[in-house]
């Protein structure tokens, strides 16, 4: 019997399988192309034994060597192509997540061993300018010219 678990992730990655069976005069081998894509199994889908491990099946078309005949049969699969955007979009969370906190840990750590001066500026920069200023006020300011000697 074929009971043989494939994980595959996408037909272009892997879209045969060959199993050897044993039967009753020796050993033949299957050979099985991927017809379908990973997918969920639905209610009443008839294929309950390859929908039991993990809820989702792949139509595959089996051949037995040295013979015509071929069969269908669905085999459990792992990931639909959902599943797969879905744990790439998680990934993706994670990595910006990650570079987020590093990147706060690196200003803190720039804070703690900036100079004096650094801290001076910073503090300096932080003050915000009077932006009530009208234009009469450019005329309170004294200019004063050089001298030369």
């Amino acid at each position: 019997s074929q009971d043989h678990d494939h994980d595959t992730s996408s037909p272009t990655e892997q879209d045969e399988i060959t199993e050897e069976s044993a039967e009753t005069e020796g050993s033949s081998s299957t050979r099985c192309v991927a017809l379908t894509e990973c997918t969920l199994c639905g209610v009443g889908a008839g294929d309950e034994e390859a929908c039991d491990t993990t809820g989702r099946h792949q139509l595959f078309e089996c051949a037995v060597r040295g013979k015509e005949k071929r069969h269908d049969i669905y085999k459990s699969c792992s990931r639909t192509a959902s599943d797969e955007q879905f744990l790439l979009i998680r990934m993706q969370l994670l990595c910006v997540t990650l570079g987020c906190i590093a990147l706060m840990n690196v200003r803190k750590q720039k804070m703690k061993n900036s100079s004096l001066f650094d801290q001076r500026r910073r503090r300096n920069n932080a003050v915000v300018p009077n932006t009530h200023a009208t234009a009469g006020s450019e005329s309170k300011i004294k200019y004063t010219p050089l001298k030369s000697e």
